[in-house]
């Protein structure tokens, strides 16, 4: 009787986990099929970030300049230090934002935040204004 029973169990239990694992197939497929619909959306969070990042980084960092090139030499808001300082930069106000709001610090999450700054160091004269012609904007 009780062999019956765990028989019985035991294929209700692989049975359950099918049907999950096909929730979880269908459901991933169901992504994959709205994910150029939801492209465009990525897109426009992964700019408005960039371009408040970029803001918040140029008004801390055109403080920061006059300073730097008097004691140090270097020019923060050009080239390859600005890179350096943004990546810098982010990393602080990552680590900052993980102590204020008691997360763990982990390498994944301090490379990220520099992997944030390095991006928007790069990237900076790009930002605020694309470089590339764009369709109903009118030329100077």
């Amino acid at each position: 009787m009780f062999d019956l029973l765990g028989r019985l169990f035991n294929q209700l239990l692989i049975a359950g986990c099918c049907l999950s694992l096909i929730l979880v197939l269908v459901s991933l497929a169901g992504l994959i099929r709205l994910l150029p619909a939801l492209l465009p959306f990525a897109r426009l969070g992964l700019r408005v970030f960039l371009v408040l990042s970029y803001r918040a980084y140029a008004l801390i960092l055109s403080r920061l300049a006059p300073d730097a090139k008097r004691g140090l030499g270097i020019d923060i808001l050009s080239g390859f230090p600005r890179v350096v300082a943004t990546g810098l930069l982010s990393l602080v106000v990552g680590l900052v934002f993980l102590a204020l709001t008691r997360s763990p610090v982990t390498i994944w999450n301090a490379g990220l935040f520099l992997l944030h700054g390095l991006v928007v160091g790069w990237v900076w004269n790009g930002i605020e204004e694309p470089d590339d012609l764009l369709l109903g904007v009118k030329l100077r």
